[in-house]
């Protein structure tokens, strides 16, 4: 699968994130978190509200690391 992502900020997003990646893991599917720091709408170290700055580990964050963690 190619890369996907949601808004930060957008309501049910870390369900959505975890959804995709569980078919994904399901199915045995390569997977990839689009645009990693790349744009704020998307940059998973900073918390969940459009205005908020990086956090010490946001929950998205937490959860992409324990999925990423599986490949060690």
């Amino acid at each position: 699968m190619g890369e996907f992502a949601a808004a930060r900020w957008a309501p049910g997003s870390l369900r959505y994130m975890r959804d995709v990646i569980e078919v994904c893991e399901g199915w045995g599917w390569d997977w990839a978190y689009h645009a990693f720091r790349e744009a704020n709408v998307w940059d998973v170290e900073r918390g969940m509200d459009a205005s908020s700055g990086r956090v010490a580990m946001s929950t998205k964050e937490r959860m992409l690391r324990s999925y990423m963690a599986r490949n060690r």
